[in-house]
């Protein structure tokens, strides 16, 4: 091949090769980017503010001090996961196509309102530091098969045949993106919390990780019950926020809220008397109840029943109501009376056996027996607590656990046909519960431990 024809190959591949590159697979990776044919102009998390106009109303969102606030129509905090909502759906919002450019608009004249854009359904006007002026968007009518809106932007007069991104923006009301939460704090960093209901007040605070009661009672709790209480109270929300109180007719519930070290609500302003922590007011009136809420940096607010039903709660509710509190594995011993028998003492040996004795004899025990029964025991619940109280000297069955730190734990049953009591030790303290009479079978636990022949010479029925 001779020098001149190998250059002019040279010089044809190389064409094509551009030719593939800049008019095929350049063009396809463009189409392919994110930002191709993104109508929304600048850096988009750079936006500070943000005007929105439709036939539902106008309002106004600015950031301040790092956080979104509602400017107008009136001044409260604005729905941040809103605002994230909306700067997400300004990215996908692209054009489909060019319907009319400029120079066709200009010669054309075709009529706006046939695309709905002479009065635009929703106009959105956003500032971002690197453009010149605001950003505009206009928002008309669905095409024919609603897959698609006409819109145009301020950086050029065509009309576009647009994604749907935007399209819910024209049915949102001021009050959509207003923050209706009465607070924007987590319950996870809630530091004590106070309860004031029914007449009662109820005291927790966090300690070592958990949720402890310090008022009326020191006694233990049902963590995982406050633990609720104060997720429901971080998730309180306004349905509508009131231009003025609502008359009252009913006796307040309040909570009082303290928050952790370094952790403040984002509606804190200067000269906040409670700049770490919350309060909130609930109250009901009316003969078909409508339930209101005012926290601390709120107006007070109309609020869902379940809000408002959700504080009911008297301090005897957060009582733990369950005996889980030893292991199996840990009770060396159980001492076991029931009025007119002999007292029964049931140990554990060091072969992990057991033996059942009374002053008059023993008895090999029957270790699985044994261990299902306690097995129940560490499963009863207990349907309400009642009081601060001793043991009474009449009871159905008494047993005393002698674990292996050599603490014990001491239950006292009393039952009758259709309520039991139940006595026992938490926290240190006696107390006092309401129980199902069934919950506990004193047969069972009187005669079902011994293999063969129990300690008076009748022959045990095997359970």
């Amino acid at each position: 091949m001779k020098f001149k024809s190998l250059i002019a190959l040279i010089v044809v591949l190389l064409g094509l090769g551009a030719y593939l590159y800049y008019g095929v697979q350049k063009p396809a990776e463009e189409k392919d980017s994110p930002e191709y044919g993104r109508l929304a102009q600048g850096t988009l998390e750079e936006i500070s503010s943000f005007e929105i106009q439709t036939k539902e109303g106008s309002f106004s969102i600015a950031k301040e001090n790092q956080r979104w606030v509602m400017v107008s129509p009136v001044k409260d905090l604005a729905a941040e996961s809103k605002i994230l909502d909306l700067i997400a759906a300004l990215r996908r919002f692209k054009e489909s196509r060019v319907l009319f450019s400029k120079e066709e608009l200009e010669k054309e004249k075709p009529d706006l309102a046939q695309f709905g854009l002479k009065e635009p359904r929703l106009r959105l006007t956003y500032k971002e530091p690197s453009l010149k002026g605001p950003f505009e968007i206009k928002m008309g009518a669905q095409n024919p098969g609603n897959t698609s809106v006409y819109a145009q932007v301020s950086s050029s007069p065509a009309v576009y045949l647009a994604t749907l991104d935007l399209d819910y923006l024209a049915a949102q009301r001021p009050e959509d993106f207003r923050e209706m939460k009465l607070t924007t704090v987590k319950y996870e960093n809630f530091s004590n919390l106070s309860l004031n209901s029914k007449g009662k007040e109820t005291k927790f605070q966090i300690k070592d990780d958990r949720w402890v009661m310090t008022a009326p009672y020191e006694l233990p709790v049902d963590h995982e019950m406050v633990r609720q209480l104060a997720e429901k109270v971080s998730l309180v929300r306004a349905n509508k926020f009131l231009d003025k109180a609502p008359v009252k007719s009913s006796s307040d519930t309040r909570v009082l809220v303290g928050f952790k070290e370094g952790v403040s609500d984002s509606r804190v302003v200067a000269g906040d008397q409670r700049p770490f922590g919350l309060e909130i007011q609930f109250f009901k009136t009316g003969k078909v109840p409508t339930y209101y809420a005012k926290g601390d940096k709120t107006p007070w607010a109309q609020v869902s029943q379940f809000h408002y039903d959700n504080l009911q709660k008297s301090p005897e509710d957060f009582i733990k109501k369950t005996f889980d509190d030893f292991e199996i594995q840990d009770v060396k011993q159980v001492k076991l009376k029931v009025p007119g028998s002999a007292e029964i003492t049931l140990e554990r040996t060091e072969a992990d056996e057991w033996t059942a004795q009374t002053a008059k004899d023993s008895k090999p025990g029957n270790r699985k027996n044994i261990e299902e029964n306690l097995k129940g025991l560490r499963g009863m619940r207990a349907l309400r607590f009642l009081s601060l109280t001793k043991p009474p000297s009449v009871y159905s069955l008494s047993m005393t656990l002698v674990l292996a730190d050599a603490s014990t734990r001491t239950f006292v049953f009393e039952l009758k046909k259709d309520i039991g009591t139940l006595y026992t030790n938490l926290g240190g303290k006696a107390v006092e519960y309401v129980i199902s009479p069934d919950i506990v079978n004193v047969d069972r636990w009187k005669w079902a431990f011994v293999t063969a022949t129990n300690l008076e010479g009748k022959t045990s029925k095997e359970e």
